[in-house]
């Protein structure tokens, strides 16, 4: 099963070390939960658009698998933030 996938809004090294930093949900509209297993990733252009990251930078944009702390529902349902741990 393929996890859903999230870009990491904050400083993604925070992410790294462990600290819960903010995100935002990136496949569609999928019903995300606390506690649910996501896939991080880096903010940059190459999430956003599927463009082909060079080789020699590839290991910076490897998802890194979190869990969703907290959940926020703002009142446009299309900008849902969450917070998200690394595992």
């Amino acid at each position: 099963m393929e996890l859903p996938k999230v870009v990491i809004k904050d400083n993604y090294a925070d992410f790294l070390d462990g600290k819960e930093v903010e995100a935002t949900v990136v496949t569609g509209n999928e019903a995300v939960e606390k506690g649910m297993h996501v896939m991080g990733f880096h903010n940059s252009i190459a999430v956003n658009t599927g463009i082909t990251v060079p080789k020699e930078k590839q290991s910076h944009y490897i998802g890194v698998e979190g869990r969703i702390t907290d959940i926020r529902h703002p009142a446009d349902p299309n900008a849902l933030r969450i917070k998200v741990v690394k595992v």
